[in-house]
C-alpha cells in the first residue's frame, strides 16, 4: 500500500512538472493535478497489466520501448477521465508520460523499494 501511495505522489509530481514545462497543458487547479495523479495510479494498477499482456509480442519486438506508448495511452485515458485536464497532442502526452516515468524512477530509487 505504501508503494501505491508513493507512486501516486510521483504521478502528481509528474503532472505538475509537465504542466509547468509545457504551457499548452491546461490544468484548472492543483486539485485537478492531484486527482489526475490518483486516477493514473488506479489505471496503472487495473489496466496497465492487461495492456502489457496484450501487447507483449509488440513489446518484445521493440525491446520494451512500446511500454512508453502504453504509458502515453494511460495518460490520454486519464486526460479523458478528468474534466479539468487538457493535453492537446499525442506528443505532449508522450512527454508527460516520460516525465511521470522519470519521477517514478527517482522516487523508487530514493526510497529504495
Amino acid at each position: 500500500m505504501k508503494k501505491v501511495i508513493i507512486r501516486c505522489f510521483a504521478n502528481i509530481l509528474g503532472f505538475y512538472i509537465a504542466g509547468v514545462l509545457f504551457p499548452t497543458i491546461i490544468t484548472s487547479s492543483l486539485e485537478t493535478i492531484f486527482l489526475a495523479g490518483i486516477v493514473l495510479g488506479v489505471l496503472n494498477i487495473v489496466i496497465r497489466p492487461l495492456l502489457l499482456l496484450i501487447c507483449l509480442p509488440l513489446n518484445f519486438i521493440t525491446l520494451g520501448l512500446f511500454t512508453f506508448i502504453i504509458n502515453t495511452l494511460l495518460v490520454i485515458m486519464t486526460e479523458h477521465l478528468i474534466s479539468g485536464l487538457y493535453i492537446p497532442s499525442f506528443l505532449l502526452s508522450f512527454a508527460t508520460a516520460f516525465i511521470i516515468s522519470v519521477a517514478n524512477i527517482i522516487t523508487s530509487r530514493a526510497l529504495r523499494f
